[in-house]
């Protein structure tokens, strides 16, 4: 848990002094993230991608905008796609985007990858809420950037 806290401090502390439009966090799988056969558990990859998604809300601003419209992100469904295994030890990047708006949700991209090449890669799909509704995502629109593959579908 305090480890946790500790990323997530960072994170912060990183976001807000450099703005960009994407999120790329370079991490590295700990012991405390392994299973019995030492490679990432199933059950870190969602941390690490909430993690990443935080980062790019406060990187490129969105976060912001959606503090000042008085609007919140709710993660409705997530996709998660696992390519290779992330053994313990490695070196990973986690890129986050925002990749599209479709009338009441926002759908993020974010890829693991080890040396660019991919290990796993998600989308997640969010609602805005505002005044205990669900709201267009709006607000977010000058914030969708391209996928990082352009040829996968949002």
């Amino acid at each position: 848990m305090l480890t946790q806290r500790l990323r997530v401090a960072r994170v912060f502390a990183d976001a807000l002094l450099q703005r960009r439009p994407t999120s790329r966090l370079a991490r590295r799988v700990a012991l405390v993230d392994c299973d019995l056969n030492r490679h990432m558990t199933n059950s870190r990859y969602p941390d690490y991608l909430d993690l990443g998604r935080w980062d790019l809300m406060l990187r490129s601003g969105a976060g912001l905008a959606l503090l000042r419209a008085r609007q919140k992100p709710v993660v409705v469904e997530l996709n998660l796609r696992f390519r290779r295994e992330l053994p313990y030890g490695a070196a990973f990047v986690l890129d986050s985007r925002l990749i599209a708006l479709d009338g009441k949700a926002a759908r993020f991209a974010q890829t693991f990858l080890v040396d660019d090449r991919v290990h796993a890669e998600a989308t997640v799909t969010s609602l805005v809420l505002g005044g205990g509704r669900v709201v267009p995502p709006d607000v977010l629109a000058p914030f969708v950037v391209e996928p990082l593959h352009p040829e996968a579908p949002p």
